[in-house]
């Protein structure tokens, strides 16, 4: 047998499957340096792409676990952290029952929240990138103040920066609103403003400058510090990737911030840069597109689209909005809902699915798919339909909506939407609420099996009119729900026995088959990863308050589930 022969051999063989690809390159330039043998190359070539694909999916597995672990220690940290941060923040807020604490009280508790808090940001920053990674990394943009959200931000960061006896000095430009995600620009401002703070010497000078560049509002956060090299600016947006230049007073970086900084703002169609020399400080710039309308939050209008052939439930729904910030407007069918959507800017679309010229998920196919070639942030869409089989709400999911709702649509249920996807848990008119500290006195169920994570919640609520039932884990809650009457109820989602998931799942098949009317469910979840809107259909669940928990969240969302 000539060497030719011998070659095919072994490549047909079942050998070939456990060798090394780098050796696979090799013999496939040997066989080329030698002779054109079409076979051979073939049969080399094949068995690359065999290797490379089984290397492929071999390394979507392990990222696939990774976020599942990621999922899991995110519940696992952000439990006794969530315990350790609220109690101490209530504990700096001098609490009457607890009375003030003395300076070196104080200082250590205050050691203990700032500890929490780095934390938890260390624990974001991971689950960001896990989200960058999957593709799951969405924001949420709406017509914001940015003057307001620097100036927070500012005298927040301020406390930190005195304690360096750093200065901080404000240049802001009357601006109009900006469109973006509030909670994310936050989280920008915050990583600039704590680095130039980290990386500042003793008894510098911080500025923070706030300009109108065309269309877009220019933010710059410029320091005294060392500077940052030329090489170290090439990779300074990258992920773990840390500059040579030391921090001050020993901070501590992950690498990651920076990196996440730019996903941010370029999911934002903005753009973030640097300029900086050794010995000359630094100056990060970041830009965000404006609104067309000034004003304050409490001035201006949030759009909603009411799509609807029926006239009568476009009524409904906006007699259920009447006294509300929201202005809505309607439509007849799809096609006229696709014209305004991509004519305007809506914060959220109601849709029906059947509808005559175009139906609602053909609608939000075409939505999409103009939102996806213009690179524009996907408008929520809610599904309305009064059909509720599991096979009409994937129907609705495959077409692009965010959520499947069945009529008739009560009041509360909308609310609890436009608390989730607005992101406002009271979307009214100023003075159109009682204030949290004058509300009704509720029938509360809680579901929750960590220790430490009730007692915070209780003590969250302690001064309301509030009666608490507490249950240890789902079915312990799904059975006080059974032979007790709540006006809403709180569910962990992690908890022994039966998870909160199956709970409200469970309780939702109640209400059903006894005709009662839905009760809120309102999950308290520590998982950041999960997205899965199927399985959020199924459960039933109204809305959610992520960990660690915020009093003010907690009780404006209380309220805004029970007013009606």
């Amino acid at each position: 047998m000539n060497a030719e022969d011998s070659i095919k051999s072994y490549l047909k063989s079942e050998k070939i499957q456990s060798r090394n690809i780098n050796e696979l390159i090799l013999s496939f330039l040997e066989t080329q340096a030698k002779e054109d043998d079409n076979e051979i190359n073939n049969l080399l070539f094949t068995n690359l792409i065999l290797q490379y694909s089984a290397a492929e999916r071999k390394l979507t597995e392990l990222n696939q676990l990774k976020n599942k672990f990621l999922g899991m220690a995110s519940h696992d940290l952000r439990n006794p952290l969530s315990s350790m941060k609220g109690f101490s923040e209530i504990l700096l807020s001098g609490d009457e029952d607890i009375g003030e604490l003395n300076d070196a009280q104080k200082e250590l508790v205050t050691t203990i929240n700032r500890s929490c808090n780095d934390l938890l940001s260390l624990l974001n920053n991971l689950l960001d990138v896990s989200m960058i990674e999957s593709g799951k990394f969405r924001i949420n943009i709406k017509d914001e103040s940015i003057k307001e959200l620097l100036q927070e931000r500012v005298k927040l960061n301020r406390v930190i920066a005195e304690k360096k006896e750093i200065s901080i000095r404000e240049d802001f430009a009357e601006m109009p609103n900006g469109l973006f995600d509030r909670e994310r620009i936050l989280q920008v401002v915050d990583n600039l403003i704590s680095n130039a703070i980290k990386f500042s010497p003793l008894g510098s000078e911080i500025r923070v400058s706030l300009l109108k560049e065309g269309e877009n509002a220019l933010i710059k956060v410029k320091d005294e510090g060392p500077g940052i090299s030329p090489e170290d600016q090439d990779k300074l947006f990258g992920e773990f990737q840390k500059v040579g230049t030391k921090t001050t007073g020993g901070e501590k970086s992950t690498g990651l911030g920076l990196s996440i900084v730019k996903r941010i703002i370029e999911a934002h169609n903005g753009t973030i840069k640097v300029s900086s020399a050794l010995g000359a400080g630094s100056e990060f710039m970041f830009t965000l597109p404006l609104s067309k309308t000034q004003g304050s939050e409490d001035q201006r209008e949030l759009k909603i689209l009411v799509v609807d052939n029926l006239n009568d439930n476009c009524a409904l729904i906006k007699s259920y909005l009447k006294d509300s910030r929201f202005k809505v407007e309607t439509a007849e069918n799809g096609k006229v809902a696709y014209e305004k959507v991509i004519g305007g800017t809506y914060d959220l679309v109601f849709i029906d699915v059947k509808m005559p010229v175009m139906d609602g998920h053909t609608a939000t196919r075409e939505i999409r798919k103009w939102e996806k070639e213009n690179g524009k942030t996907e408008t929520p869409i809610i599904a309305l339909t009064s059909l509720d089989f599991i096979d009409d709400r994937q129907k609705s999911m495959d077409a692009g909506c965010n959520e499947h709702l069945t009529k008739p649509v009560d009041k509360k249920a909308l609310l609890s939407k436009i608390l989730e996807y607005t992101g406002k848990a009271i979307p009214l008119k100023k003075g159109a609420v009682e204030p949290v500290s004058a509300t009704k006195p509720l029938n509360i169920l809680y579901a929750e099996d960590d220790g430490d994570n009730r007692a915070l919640i209780l003590a969250y609520l302690k001064k309301l009119p509030y009666k608490i039932d507490i249950a240890m884990d789902g079915k312990a809650a799904y059975e006080k729900f059974a032979v007790n009457k709540y006006d809403i109820v709180l569910m962990d989602v992690e908890m022994p026995v039966m998870d909160g998931y199956s709970a409200s799942k469970n309780i939702r098949k109640l209400e059903k088959d006894t005709g009662a009317a839905p009760t809120p469910v309102i999950m308290l979840t520590a998982h950041e990863l999960d997205g899965d809107d199927k399985k959020k259909a199924e459960a039933g669940y109204d809305g959610y308050v992520a960990k660690p928990v915020k009093k003010t969240v907690l009780l404006e969302t209380i309220q805004s589930f029970t007013q009606g």
